[in-house]
């Protein structure tokens, strides 16, 4: 069996100048069988393998790797058969990091994060897919088509029923603020007007006067009479009749 300890003071087999380093931060141990073992002396800042914060005793895979604060330590040099004793100097055995280098965290240490490998090994026995697969979203089904609702159109006739041969008085006839035309004596209009409310309006000189339409599915048709007053309301128009069909 060998054993090798490692940490800031001078007594140690190998030591390193790091300030995060105990005084005898951990022990390395190669048995007889030919495995290893870290033991954590029971430092303060504690001992990382593989990026985990490890304490007492803890069996080394040769792939591991050891941390001491922003050290790693290559601990397999110090059990090479080649070499008959270990280096005490810092710069042969210890890594150091230069100043400009970025601090190494816990789980940032320049390796492999061994719980990810297992996670992704757990995973990939789940889902056989590739990342590229994986990343894919099913393209949702488009929403069902929506037939257009009918447009229901009617005719409007508006009708002034020729009367007093004599009258020159003159209409006109607008349907939601647009004229249709001029409603003379014995004249019809027609226009189209699609389902919904509509506002008839008869304008004259004296009096302009109004009529809801109202078109609903399965009307067909509107018929409006006009006709114009006699005797003192002469000139004035009057709706005489609306039919629907």
């Amino acid at each position: 069996m060998k054993v090798i300890t490692i940490g800031r003071g001078n007594d140690n087999d190998v030591v390193i100048n790091d300030i995060t380093a105990s005084s005898r931060h951990l022990q390395i141990i190669q048995h007889d069988d030919g495995h290893f073992s870290l033991v954590d002396l029971d430092s303060s800042n504690g001992t990382f393998v593989n990026g985990q914060k490890i304490s007492g005793e803890k069996t080394l895979d040769p792939y591991d790797f050891v941390r001491i604060g922003n050290t790693i330590i290559p601990w397999k040099k110090f059990f090479d058969p080649k070499k008959t004793t270990v280096n005490n100097d810092i710069s042969a055995p210890a890594y150091h990091k230069p100043e400009d280098e970025k601090p190494i965290e816990s789980n940032d240490i320049g390796t492999p994060d061994f719980n990810n490998r297992t996670t992704e090994k757990m995973s990939s026995k789940s889902d056989n897919r590739t990342p590229a697969e994986a990343k894919e979203q099913p393209t949702p089904p488009p929403p069902p088509a929506t037939a257009p609702a009918p447009t229901t159109k009617a005719t409007l006739k508006v009708i002034r029923k020729r009367r007093l041969k004599g009258c020159a008085v003159s209409f006109s006839a607008w349907v939601d603020e647009k004229k249709i035309g001029s409603l003379n004596n014995g004249t019809t209009l027609t226009c189209e007007l699609e389902k919904g409310q509509h506002i008839l309006k008869i304008i004259s000189f004296e009096k302009d006067i109004s009529q809801v339409i109202n078109i609903t599915d399965g009307c067909k048709g509107v018929e409006v009479n006009v006709s114009i007053g006699i005797g003192v309301l002469v000139g004035r128009p009057r709706f005489k009749e609306v039919k629907y069909f």
